[in-house]
């Protein structure tokens, strides 16, 4: 299964995660509040992909960019 996603100005409520997702204990850090994704990107399969991602949150911007190989 091959997956290619973006995404652009999306915003996640991480107790959202935790709440839908429970098996893959996502770590929540409420400091940080909402998430504020201004990009996301994904390609390749579930255990090797690349993705990269410019994230807001209330206390700063951040980027990313990751190789799971």
């Amino acid at each position: 299964m091959n997956i290619n996603v973006s995404f652009r100005n999306s915003f996640i409520n991480q107790d959202d995660v935790t709440t839908l997702l429970p098996t893959l204990e996502i770590p929540t850090y409420k400091e940080y509040g909402v998430l504020q994704f201004d990009s996301l990107n994904y390609e390749g399969q579930p255990l090797d992909f690349s993705a990269n991602m410019l994230l807001q949150t209330i206390e700063e911007k951040s980027a990313a960019w990751l190789k799971w190989i």
